[in-house]
C-alpha cells in the first residue's frame, strides 16, 4: 500500500471521524434539553443507559449508513476531488499535504488530552497513597460487610480514610478501595454513605466515568 493511499484512507477517517462528533454533538445537546421532561417518564437507570449509549457513538466512530452521508463534509474542502472513492487530486497533491498536518494535529490533541488527565490521576492516587490509612475499626468494617451482604457484592472492596479530600469517593479499576475524608463518621451516615459509593461499583460506574 503506497503512502497516497495510506493518506487517502486516513483522511478519510478523519472525515468520517468529524462527521460522527458533529452528529453525536447534536444528539446530546438535544438529549440535554428534553431530559428534564423525561425525569418524570424514565426511571434514572433508563437515563443512565441512554447517555452511556451516546458516550459509544461519540468512542466509535463507525456506522452503517448509506452511500450517502447526512452531512458531506467532503465537498467543502478544497483539493480534493468528489468521487466515490475520496481520491485526491493529482494536478494539486503536495509532498507534504495538508490534510496530513491536520490529521496530525488532531492525533496530538488527542495524546495531549489523554495525557494531562492520565497524569493527573496518577498524582492523585499517589497523595491518597500517601496520606490514606486503612480503616481498622471493627465497627466500622462490619458496617461495610453488611452493606456489601445486603447489595450481595462479593468482592472485597478495601476502606481507607484521607483527610486531603472533601468528601467520599470510590477509586480502584482493578482493587476498589472507597476513601472517606474523615473516620469519625456516625454509624447510620456511614451505612448511606457506604451503600451509595458501593452502588457505583456494583453498576460499574468507575468505568463508566473513564468512558
Amino acid at each position: 500500500m503506497g503512502k497516497r493511499t495510506e493518506g487517502v484512507i486516513l483522511w478519510k477517517f478523519f472525515v468520517l471521524l468529524f462527521e460522527t462528533s458533529i452528529t453525536m454533538s447534536v444528539i446530546a445537546l438535544l438529549y440535554m434539553s428534553i431530559t428534564p421532561s423525561l425525569s418524570k417518564r424514565f426511571t434514572a437507570k433508563g437515563r443512565y443507559y441512554t447517555w452511556l449509549i451516546i458516550i459509544i457513538g461519540f468512542v466509535i466512530p463507525f456506522r452503517f449508513h448509506p452511500q450517502v452521508s447526512a452531512i458531506q463534509m467532503i465537498t467543502s474542502i478544497p483539493n480534493l476531488r468528489i468521487t466515490n472513492n475520496y481520491t485526491l487530486d493529482n494536478n494539486k497533491a503536495t509532498v507534504f499535504p495538508w490534510y496530513m498536518l491536520v490529521c496530525g494535529l488532531w492525533l496530538a490533541g488527542v495524546f495531549i488530552f489523554v495525557a494531562v488527565h492520565v497524569i493527573r490521576h496518577r498524582c492523585f492516587l499517589k497523595m491518597v497513597k500517601r496520606w490514606s490509612t486503612y480503616i481498622v475499626d471493627e465497627q466500622v468494617l462490619n458496617t461495610l460487610y453488611d452493606v456489601e451482604s445486603r447489595l450481595q457484592i462479593k468482592q472485597q472492596v478495601e476502606l481507607r480514610v484521607c483527610p486531603n479530600i472533601s468528601s467520599p469517593m470510590l477509586i480502584g479499576f482493578i482493587y476498589p478501595t472507597i476513601i472517606l475524608p474523615a473516620d469519625n463518621v456516625p454509624i447510620d451516615e456511614l451505612s448511606l454513605i457506604l451503600k451509595h459509593e458501593l452502588i457505583h461499583f456494583k453498576r460499574r460506574d468507575i468505568w463508566y466515568k473513564a468512558l
